[in-house]
C-alpha cells in the first residue's frame, strides 16, 4: 500500500492550512505536499494545522536549484532551515551532476538538520534528465520526487527512465497534463483515459512506502485523487 494519498498545495494555493488539510480529508486523503515561497495560503499558519488534523506532510518544496550559482550555500541553508527535520524538495539544473564543489556545498546545506535521503529532487521540464538525477542519487544519496508531467517532459522512454529512477524515488506527484509539441504542458482533469498510463507507471514503482499526491491545477482535486487511487489499486492489487 502507498504510504499515503493526498493533494499538493498547488491544487488549492489560495487555501489556508486548515482549509487545505480539511480538503485533503474530504477527498479521502491523509497526506499533503507543500510549496513554500510561492504565496500559497498555507504558509501563514505553517505546519500546525496539518499536524492537528493528522495530515502527513510528505515534503516542502523550496526555491532552490542544484547547480545554479545564484543559489549560494548560505541562501540554501536559510531556505531549508525554515523546515527543520522535514524532507525538502528542490530542482536540479542540467549539468548539476558535473558542477562539483558548488553542488556538494548546496547539498551539504540542504542536509543540515536532515538526512541526505530527505533532500528530494523533482523531475521537471527544462531541468536535469533522469540519468543525471540518478547520478545525483548515487553520488550524494538524494532521492527523487517523480512528477508525472516532469518525467514525460524529460524522456522519450518513460519505461527506461522509471527503471533507472526506481531505487531513488521517494514520492510521486501526479498531474493531469498534455505535453505541448513546442515544449511544456497544459493541465487537464484526470479521467478514465489516463488510467492505463497511470497504472503502468505505478506498476513500475515499489508497492508500498511512497506518498502519492496530486497537483490538480485543472480545479478537479477530488476526482483527480479518486482516479489516482484507482490506478494505484489496479497496479498493485489488480482491481
Amino acid at each position: 500500500m502507498s504510504a499515503g494519498f493526498g493533494l499538493s498545495s498547488g491544487s488549492a494555493p489560495a487555501l489556508a492550512g486548515a482549509a487545505l488539510a480539511d480538503l485533503v480529508r474530504e477527498c479521502g486523503g491523509d497526506t499533503v505536499d507543500l510549496r513554500a515561497g510561492k504565496g500559497h495560503g498555507w504558509e501563514a499558519d505553517g505546519l500546525t494545522p496539518f499536524t492537528e488534523r493528522g495530515v502527513r506532510v510528505a515534503f516542502v518544496g523550496i526555491s532552490v536549484a542544484l547547480g545554479d550559482p545564484r543559489h549560494t550555500p548560505e541562501d540554501v541553508a536559510r531556505l531549508a532551515g525554515a523546515w527543520p527535520g522535514r524532507p525538502v524538495k528542490v530542482f536540479a539544473d542540467v549539468g548539476a551532476a558535473a558542477a562539483g564543489g558548488l553542488v556538494a556545498a548546496q547539498v551539504a546545506a540542504l542536509a543540515t538538520g536532515r538526512n541526505a535521503a530527505d533532500v528530494l529532487v523533482e523531475t521537471h521540464h527544462g531541468r536535469a534528465l533522469p540519468a543525471e538525477l540518478r547520478e545525483l542519487h548515487d553520488r550524494y544519496g538524494l532521492r527523487v520526487v517523480l512528477d508525472t508531467a516532469g518525467l514525460a517532459a524529460t524522456t522519450d522512454d518513460p519505461a527506461a527512465a522509471l527503471g533507472l529512477l526506481r531505487p531513488a524515488v521517494a514520492a510521486v506527484q501526479v498531474k493531469g497534463f498534455r505535453l505541448r509539441p513546442a515544449g511544456g504542458s497544459d493541465h487537464h482533469p484526470l479521467g478514465p483515459d489516463d488510467l492505463a498510463e497511470l497504472t503502468a507507471l505505478f506498476r513500475a514503482l515499489p508497492p508500498d512506502g511512497l506518498p502519492v499526491t496530486v497537483e490538480s491545477r485543472a480545479g478537479t482535486p477530488r476526482s483527480d485523487l479518486r482516479h489516482t487511487v484507482a490506478a494505484w489499486s489496479r497496479a498493485h492489487h489488480g482491481r
